[in-house]
């Protein structure tokens, strides 16, 4: 469990446990501003082109220049996805719900890279978890993370199931993280 102040502090969070080489690609990532501010470059797919520019005007000149954006949806991610060789992608669960993003994203990290799936939600979690129990895929399960504020990890000490401290549900509380390491090509993963 790791605590965290925002979405930025667990993308920064991320990187600098998982130290990531190579390119960097975050696919609709709250927090994926931590990338260029922590030196690194990042290539952005968003869906909400409003958010993405509002975020992308937030960073510095020299941030900026290291950040490349471009609008995804469901029908182009993957094929977009396939035009990279990566150390890692991160991104929200929305991709597993895209077709042939897995796929693409498999493709696209290179052999040793990185693939972390955030989610926010029940439906994420499910998805997430769908995942880890995938046997066939290049990819070794790694670490599942669970990440809140440390308001959130006090609330739910204090409150019964699916509450919060006012008894109100909180359904996007906390972070769950998947992470897998793509395996050697034309290896298998044995989860």
């Amino acid at each position: 469990m790791w605590t965290v102040g925002d979405a930025a502090d667990l993308v920064d969070g991320l990187l600098e446990e998982l130290a990531p080489t190579g390119r960097i690609i975050a696919v609709d990532l709250p927090g994926w501003q931590a990338i260029p501010r922590a030196g690194r470059r990042a290539h952005v797919y968003y869906r909400h082109r409003t958010t993405a520019t509002r975020t992308l005007a937030r960073l510095t000149e020299v941030e900026q220049r290291r950040t490349a954006i471009e609008a995804a949806c469901e029908s182009s991610l993957a094929v977009k996805l396939r035009e990279h060789r990566a150390g890692m992608i991160a991104a929200s669960a929305w991709l597993l719900r895209c077709p042939g993003a897995l796929e693409a994203t498999i493709e696209a990290l290179r052999p040793g890279g990185m693939l972390v799936l955030a989610g926010r939600n029940e439906q994420d979690a499910v998805d997430i978890a769908t995942l880890t129990d995938i046997r066939f895929l290049p990819l070794s399960f790694t670490a599942y993370l669970v990440a809140a504020a440390p308001a959130v990890f006090d609330a739910a000490a204090t409150a019964s199931p699916g509450t919060g401290a006012d008894g109100a549900t909180t359904p996007a509380s906390h972070w769950g993280i998947g992470v897998w390491l793509r395996t050697a090509e034309g290896g298998s993963a044995h989860v």
